[in-house]
This record gives C-alpha cells, structure tokens and sequence, in this order.
C-alpha cells in the first residue's frame, strides 16, 4: 500500500478555510430552538420519564421507532466535524450523543411495566443504522483510498465497532449494512482497476 497524498499547500489552506466556515455555520443550526429540545440527553430524559410513570403507554406508542428518526438531525450536526479515516479522530463511542443514547437503551425497565421484552434496548442499534452506516457509506465512496493503510485499518476498526452494537432484532435485516459492504466492494474493484499496476511478464 502506498503512503497518503499530500494535498498542495494553497489546496490544503483554502480546504481548511472552507471547513473552519462550516463549522462557524453549524453553530447557528439550532441557535433560535429551546435547549430542551435540542439536547440529546434532555430529550431521552423526558421520554425516560414517560416510560417510567406510563410504561404501558409509552410501548403502546412505539416510541423506540419513532425516536431514531427524532434524533437523526441532531446527530448529524455532531458529525459534522468527524474524520473517521483520519489518524486521531474522535472515537464515536466518546461522542455526547452516542452516550446518551448508549445509557438511554440501557436503561432498566421499569418494575411497573406488564412486558417482558424493552424495545428501548433497539434505540441506539436504529440510531446506527440510519444515520451512522450511511455516513460511513458516504465516507467510503468519496473519500476512503483503499490504497491508504491508515485509512483501511481505521475504516476497518470503526465498521468492527458499529457492527458490534449494530444489533437488530432476528426479523429485521440492516439494509444499510449491506449498502456499506456493497459500497466498499465497488471501491475497491474500482481501485484495482484504475489505481493498481501490474506488470506484465512475457511467457518463458
């Protein structure tokens, strides 16, 4: 494998001047919305409180399906500065929202509650799914060099982690985990193609 490509220098400052900008932007996304409901943590706690004091209505409203779709824009706002191939980038599991969310479908199910099973238990599983997975598609098909070892070690490291948490119930199958390895196969066919060398040798 070959070391990474070094961007020109004039490439490198303006590169970096657009995303100092962008980053200054997404300060502003929910700058005019009550913390209540842009803190991860202070949401799950609300829905935490419901399910506690109405266990029954809080399964009956199928909230554990609802709520990935829910957190998915303020999710993607804390992601919007993570480099998952670069060497030192920030570890998904040390992000604010992944542990609130962890802690959110750890939590114990409450005593007064008639069901045996904890739909919350998927929250985090979904979360992955349909945020995190296509992000990291998105990653692998614009950005990953599979001629990189940097790159390749972290994106294997990173897929091992969220493989690992990524776990759905028996009757449902991840599509978006499918779209993942399907995409790094491409990537990679596309690679040998176009990046690799071989040489050819004449018969003897």
């Amino acid at each position: 494998m070959s070391s990474d490509e070094e961007l020109a220098l004039t490439e490198l400052t303006e590169f970096q001047k657009s995303k100092d900008n962008i980053l200054e932007e997404s300060k502003k996304i929910f700058q005019d919305v009550h913390e209540d409901f842009c803190d991860i943590r202070k949401i799950l706690l609300k829905f935490q409180e419901w399910k506690e004091k109405f266990p029954d209505s809080y399964c009956d409203a199928y909230i554990s399906f609802c709520l990935p779709k829910l957190l998915n824009p303020l999710v993607r706002v804390q992601l919007i500065n993570w480099s998952p191939l670069e060497q030192n980038s920030t570890d998904l599991k040390e992000m604010p929202w992944f542990r609130a969310v962890e802690e959110f479908s750890d939590a114990k199910k409450s005593s007064e509650s008639t069901r045996d099973d904890d739909p919350d238990e998927e929250v985090l599983p979904r979360v992955i799914e349909k945020t995190i997975l296509p992000k990291i598609t998105a990653f692998v098909k614009n950005v990953w060099d599979p001629l990189s070892a940097s790159q390749t070690e972290n994106l294997i490291q990173l897929c091992n982690n969220m493989f690992e948490k990524q776990v759905l119930s028996r009757s449902e199958c991840s599509q978006a985990k499918q779209d993942l390895i399907n995409t790094v196969v491409l990537r990679m066919r596309k690679s040998v193609e176009e990046d690799v060398f071989i040489p050819l040798y004449p018969k003897r």
